[in-house]
């Protein structure tokens, strides 16, 4: 990933995808996802084998296809290179056939083209029983970079456990936070660089105080590191992340994604904490103030708004809002919103 910047983004879009409480709200969720993280002019969900509904086709924007072109999209769709090959890593129509070759092809004339669309990158899933889920944006012109590839890629495994949560026939949806926290630079010789103090302070919550002393990881994650960098090595297009690093403790995950770095045999990992809170005992760890504040954060006020609301200082905001982050695992306010929605703590 290129900088914090596209951390962020990926964070945004990680949490929209966990808030999803219905399968309706996860389609939504993925949508907005897609538009945060790839550049694009269509985004497409498809869900195929949903009970009561075969077929279900949602775009953004809502009437960038038209009813004839969508229908001949299905019909055709057989005709698409790298439909059905995407289960482990995300691909493009370009991947996968020539231009000229494509441009003869019905699915083609009558669908991407009839759309001004050239080539699309995406990731299919199959969750078994029928069911499966395609996750697309499309391009008027040919070429995906490693960037999205890689956020798509990053994204699989979030969209996994969000429909398992949400799937039809599920009584209960067991709530989960699912926060990245930042990466680590990775050198030729295995040493790492961390400049980021909340992504140390993550590492060393699991494997203990000093746990990059002396810039290398501690030895378990250290021999995965080593492992993934030669698999990754051995690829043809190194850009997905292929074996996790997992390591649970009661409340939280910790997981590490190893990805090609930015110079040549470098290396990124994304470090990420996934917190398990329920909302109960989330509502307890608040006080009746702070639950206030974290309900008018929740409909979009800002501090000086909230301040006038509740008829205390700006100041004192500012204090609750750090005691709330703290409390339910959060960075800023987006994810304190986010998990405020997903959670019902804003009720």
């Amino acid at each position: 990933m290129s900088g914090q910047n596209d951390i962020d983004i990926f964070n945004q879009a990680a949490l929209l995808v966990h808030a999803s409480q219905s399968i309706d709200g996860l389609t939504r969720h993925l949508l907005t996802a897609l538009r945060l993280s790839i550049p694009g002019d269509i985004r497409l969900v498809n869900w195929i084998g949903l009970p009561d509904t075969p077929v279900l086709t949602v775009y953004d924007p809502d009437d960038a296809v038209a009813p004839e072109i969508n229908a001949n999209v299905h019909r055709f769709l057989h005709q698409h290179p790298a439909y059905g090959h995407r289960y482990e890593e995300a691909l493009c129509i370009s991947d996968a056939m020539g231009r000229a070759r494509w441009h003869r092809t019905e699915l083609y004339r009558e669908g991407f083209g009839a759309a001004g669309q050239e080539d699309d990158i995406g990731i299919d899933f199959d969750f078994g029983d029928g069911c499966s889920l395609t996750l697309g944006v499309t391009r008027s012109r040919v070429g995906f970079g490693w960037r999205e590839r890689r956020l798509l890629n990053l994204l699989r495994p979030h969209v996994r456990l969000a429909y398992e949560r949400v799937k039809p026939g599920r009584e209960t949806i067991a709530p989960v936070a699912r926060l990245v926290r930042g990466e680590l630079e990775m050198d030729a010789s295995g040493g790492i660089r961390c400049e980021d103090g909340a992504t140390r302070a993550v590492l060393e919550r699991f494997f203990g105080p000093g746990a990059l002393r002396g810039d290398i990881l501690p030895e378990s994650p250290a021999r995965w590191a080593r492992h993934e960098a030669a698999a990754l090595a051995a690829r043809d297009r190194p850009v997905a992340p292929l074996t996790c690093y997992r390591l649970a403790r009661t409340d939280r995950t910790l997981t590490l994604s190893l990805l090609p770095g930015r110079e040549p045999d470098t290396h990124l990992i994304l470090v990420e904490e996934h917190l398990r809170l329920e909302p109960p005992a989330a509502r307890a760890l608040l006080s009746a103030r702070e639950r206030e504040v974290l309900h008018w954060l929740a409909q979009g006020k800002s501090n000086p708004e909230i301040a006038t609301i509740l008829a205390i200082g700006r100041g004192t905001v500012k204090r609750h809002l750090e005691n709330i982050y703290a409390k339910i695992g959060v960075e800023g306010r987006h994810g304190a919103v986010m998990e405020a929605l997903r959670s019902g703590l804003a009720g």
